[in-house]
């Protein structure tokens, strides 16, 4: 049954790391409505939950259904660095992740090695693009200025929307939330506009003083 639901499943691992080096955020895992509907809801269900179970730190759990995919979202907040890499690290060979606090850096290292899906022999009810429909989606926030990534960044978020049938390689790193040095080049950038605001004013100020005393 996995590897006929894998094809039309959808992961979405939605996740912030806080100054005090704890990991929070949502897992959502959903099947496609018409894999449900050819097998059973009970089956699809006990899919979902083994893979929201591998999630540590939940605190509440709410339905999922965006029309196309159906499942559950798992919250999940406090969860450390090392026991959120270890988990994620633990669950399967083919997946690694793992986010490290050093040298006043955040950096994140990880590959996911999703199977080629044959969806000719998964599930012959469904149409081919229910078949292909699957969707795999990490996002990672991080406390301070990302200065590397391999994936797609917004802000301080970088997403990452994996392929099956590959290896999937993320990388990140970015600065502690409130880093000195971002602090510095800030405080040196305001100063050069207030010095260029000084100078302006200072030329007006002269050039209205020098017509002055030419009239």
């Amino acid at each position: 049954m996995v590897l006929s639901l894998a094809s039309c499943i959808k992961v979405d691992l939605d996740t912030t790391i806080s100054s005090e080096d704890t990991v929070s955020g949502t897992m959502t895992a959903a099947v496609r409505h018409e894999a449900v509907e050819v097998l059973g809801a009970a089956e699809t269900e006990e899919f979902v939950d083994t893979l929201v179970d591998t999630v540590s730190g939940v605190y509440r759990t709410e339905p999922y259904d965006d029309g196309r995919f159906i499942g559950k979202t798992v919250y999940f907040e406090h969860v450390t660095l090392e026991e959120f890499s270890r988990g994620q690290s633990e669950d399967s060979e083919a997946t690694t992740l793992r986010i490290e606090h050093a040298d006043e850096r955040y950096r994140l290292d990880g590959e996911w090695r999703l199977p080629e899906l044959d969806t000719a022999q998964a599930i012959p009810q469904l149409d081919e693009s229910v078949l292909a429909s699957a969707e795999f989606t990490l996002s990672v926030t991080f406390p301070g200025e990302v200065r590397r990534h391999n994936g797609r960044l917004s802000g301080k978020t970088v997403t990452w929307e994996l392929e099956s049938g590959r290896s999937n390689v993320m990388s990140a790193e970015s600065l502690e939330a409130g880093n000195p040095t971002t602090a510095l080049t800030a405080l040196w950038i305001l100063l050069a506009v207030v010095a260029l605001v000084a100078v302006a004013l200072y030329i007006q100020l002269r050039r209205h003083s020098i017509g002055r005393d030419d009239g």
